[in-house]
């Protein structure tokens, strides 16, 4: 069986997002032979000026084009976001590796639903083209997977999840630290926040619902931590001041040590996204024995049940600021969801257990199979 390469199309290490992330922890452990090359904006969510940007992608697919045609890859993996711009972006990788025999898998790693009503309305069949060609696809959820079914797509659809870089616990025993946290006669409860600062992350929520839940305990020692960068960090530094929110470290960009002590101080992670995929922060956060205050977007319904955390469709600060208050009022509640997340990440999330499931999909696509052009 011939030994070739499998492709990864990833974003470039200078991009953000949850995506990069994944890749960036996985590039060192995988056991089979892989390879990334960069698509997509280089400094995502940030993009150049058109003309650079349309430079870009053609070159993107050009050099792709080639080393397909090397014939040293069996194949290629793509992931998207299920926009309107990622769809068109990975369709066509799809079909230039379609058309030289390489097999292809996609994950998608987002779902919009606009975007999922308007393809049922005039756009399902262009889609069809690329993505229905695919050998095998990756999901966040058994929603999305059930769509993938309705629609018609006969290929395997495996329900996969982001994963936890193990490495943050380095020296580290959740369970005697969470047991340590709870023995102790520590004063105050701390919130985090570690994510993108963006409007769409809920941030602005998260701040108010801070306020609120800081006038309704004067005499706790409530605080709230906030690790991230992005496009609103001007405006929240002005929203604090001006609401006088007590007792907010702001850490900007975080990694290592700085961003495992964040989740090792934190009580709770309070993250009131608009949509997601599956966020790498609930997974660490879970990691770290942390409640999760969150909504149902994406693929978090699949991992926050009502043992571990709370999810609310609603955007309304008051009604997380009301989560929050159940949280501080129990700390025997804290404590169960506290080793429930613990121990449920333990068992799924960590990146040896998503990187031996993955591999095992590749190989049972066809990893060392031979030139399929008919």
């Amino acid at each position: 069986m011939s030994k070739k390469k499998i492709l990864l199309l990833v974003p470039a290490e200078s991009a953000s997002g949850g995506i990069k992330h994944y890749y960036q922890v996985l590039k060192s452990k995988f056991t089979l032979p892989v390879e990334y090359v960069h698509r997509g904006a280089r400094n995502w969510p940030y993009h150049e000026g058109k003309f650079a940007e349309t430079k870009r992608i053609f070159t993107d697919y050009l050099s792709f084009y080639r080393k397909l045609k090397t014939g040293e890859y069996c194949m290629i993996q793509t992931s998207t976001s299920f926009g309107w711009a990622a769809l068109f972006r990975d369709g066509i990788f799809i079909l230039i590796a379609k058309s030289l025999g390489v097999k292809t898998v996609v994950f998608y790693r987002g779902w919009n639903d606009k975007v999922r009503v308007k393809l049922e309305k005039r756009g399902l069949g262009l889609f069809k083209i690329a993505f229905f060609k695919t050998d095998a696809t990756l999901t966040l959820s058994n929603e999305v997977k059930q769509k993938l079914l309705d629609w018609g797509y006969k290929k395997p659809i495996h329900v996969e999840t982001t994963l936890f870089d193990e490495s943050l616990l380095d020296g580290i025993d959740i369970d005697q630290h969470l047991s340590s946290k709870f023995n102790s006669k520590k004063n105050g409860f701390n919130i985090l926040f570690l994510a993108r600062v963006e409007k769409e992350k809920g941030i602005f929520e998260a701040i108010r619902a801070i306020k609120t839940l800081q006038e309704k305990n004067p005499e706790q020692n409530i605080s709230f931590t906030l690790a991230g960068s992005g496009r609103a960090e001007e405006e929240i530094t002005q929203l604090v001041a001006e609401m006088e929110v007590k007792n907010v470290s702001i850490l900007g960009h975080v990694q290592g040590a700085t961003k495992r002590d964040a989740y090792l101080a934190a009580d709770c992670y309070l993250f009131p996204t608009y949509r997601e995929g599956m966020p790498n922060s609930i997974l660490e956060a879970m990691a770290f024995g942390l409640p999760i205050i969150s909504r149902p977007v994406g693929s978090i319904p699949e991992i926050v049940k009502t043992e571990n955390g709370f999810l609310s469709d609603s955007l309304e600060p008051a009604v997380f600021a009301e989560f929050l208050q159940q949280l501080v009022d129990n700390p025997a509640l804290r404590k169960e969801m506290s080793f429930i997340n613990g121990n449920f990440a333990k068992q799924n999330f960590y990146s040896s257990q998503v990187l031996q499931r993955l591999e095992k999909i590749y190989q049972e696509v066809g990893y060392g199979a031979t030139d399929t052009r008919a």
